[in-house]
């Protein structure tokens, strides 16, 4: 594998606005279907470990998805997305929710609040990459095998 093989010909930004919109609506679902969480600052193990798992999850398989659906190497467009998100996640904290609680009356509950860490910034476009580039590779490796069991007509 050379380096050529990996940078892109071209970014399609038709990939890049795909999966930004799903990643975008796979952050925002769990937050809509447990209100309580954001709402009310009321933390619940439960809640925080589905929220966890479900991101973790979703993000893996819906670049993986994305990779293997692609008729082309998608690898740069899923970081570029999975970048933006993680940026508006951390744009998000830090200039809305954070102000908006502050601004309601929960500043004893905000200022105990850890803000989101770095390393969850550097989770989503990791599990981005490597979502993306398994699913590229199932399906090069289905292609292969579909040229060894089927080698076309003969001649």
């Amino acid at each position: 594998m050379t380096i050529a093989s990996i940078l892109p010909k071209k970014i399609n930004g038709k990939w890049v606005g795909i999966i930004f919109q799903l990643l975008l609506v796979l952050h925002l679902l769990p937050f809509a279907t447990l209100r309580g969480v954001f709402l009310t600052m009321s933390i619940d193990p439960a809640q925080v470990l589905f929220t966890g798992i479900w991101l973790v999850v979703a993000i893996f398989v819906l670049t993986a998805i994305s990779g293997f659906v692609a008729e082309e190497r998608i690898l740069w467009e899923t970081l570029i997305a999975s970048c933006l998100i993680s940026a508006l996640s951390l744009v998000v904290y830090y200039f809305i929710i954070k102000p908006a609680h502050l601004i309601i009356c929960w500043p004893i509950v905000v200022s105990r609040t850890r803000p989101p860490s770095w390393a969850i910034g550097l989770l989503v476009p990791a599990l981005s990459l490597l979502g993306a580039w398994f699913g590229e590779r199932i399906k090069t490796i289905g292609r292969t095998q579909g040229e060894v069991h089927n080698p076309g007509p003969r001649e």
